[in-house]
């Protein structure tokens, strides 16, 4: 039988989360943006360094709270995290999420972007 989901306790604990994978986003950014500009438009070359890049960066902030190491833990965060967006005052993850998504496409914002991010994470 398969363990249930992990989520957020609450959208303290959901805001700190995604305040962390930010933090770690930023010190990770120049070795991240490295990596897309070596991948190019090579899809292959992507899958074999950027994803992996992306799922060490993004999991370990996730796994303190529980999740699974790996894909399946940063699955499971991004489902925590769009469940805890319905909480009152949610949407700052909402917001979050937008720029999370955009930065694994490869549009980094700028940073005063993040940091007034960060700063509604706080």
């Amino acid at each position: 039988m398969a363990a249930a989901p992990v989520t957020f306790k609450d959208l303290a604990e959901a805001k700190k989360a995604m305040l962390e994978v930010f933090e770690k986003l930023e010190a990770d950014q120049e070795m991240i943006k490295t990596s897309i500009a070596e991948a190019g438009d090579d899809i292959q070359k992507k899958m074999m360094t950027v994803i992996p890049l992306l799922q060490k960066t993004l999991a370990g902030p996730l796994e303190a709270y529980g999740f699974p190491p790996g894909g399946p833990g940063i699955m499971q965060g991004v489902a925590a995290f769009q469940q805890a967006e319905k909480l009152e005052g949610g949407g700052v993850l909402v917001e979050g999420m937008g720029m999370l998504k955009s930065g694994m496409m490869g549009i980094f914002p700028p940073a005063e972007a993040i940091a007034a991010m960060k700063a509604k994470l706080a």
